[in-house]
């Protein structure tokens, strides 16, 4: 009797082994599975935080061409505005040519004037003379 309850016994604990090492092997198993798991979603992550930079990066980009187009922009209205100054300034100056011209012009009539009534002044005094002699 106390034979077969030894070899019972041997062969409960044979099987109770066998457990302790199906349940060792399945959370073995839940380990990896777990470890799977978080390395799929530190994956998932780390692909998240790419497309994220990729954004910011594109964004960044976005506002520096903007800002360049803005600067640009800046740049041909103030060279316009040069252009329009110069342009004002030539024509200022067409003005001032002009009116020089104009008051050279007056003042030669006025010499040819003086020179004419200088002339006649002249013959009046020869004249003048004539009859006195």
């Amino acid at each position: 009797r106390r034979l077969a309850a030894a070899a019972n016994l041997q062969s409960s604990l044979q099987a109770d082994a066998v457990a302790i090492e199906k349940v060792k092997a399945e959370a073995a198993a839940a380990a990896a599975e777990a470890e799977v798991k978080a390395m799929e979603a530190a994956k998932a992550k780390a692909v998240e935080e790419a497309r994220e930079i990729e954004r910011q990066k594109e964004e960044a980009s976005k506002k520096a061409a903007e800002k360049a187009v803005e600067e640009a922009a800046r740049a041909a209205a103030a060279e316009e505005k040069a252009a329009k100054a110069l342009l004002e300034a030539a024509e200022a100056e067409k003005a001032a040519a002009a009116a020089a011209a104009e008051i050279a012009a007056k003042a030669q009539e006025r010499e040819q004037a003086l020179a004419v009534k200088a002339a006649a002044e002249v013959k009046e005094a020869q004249r003048t003379a004539e009859k006195v002699a």
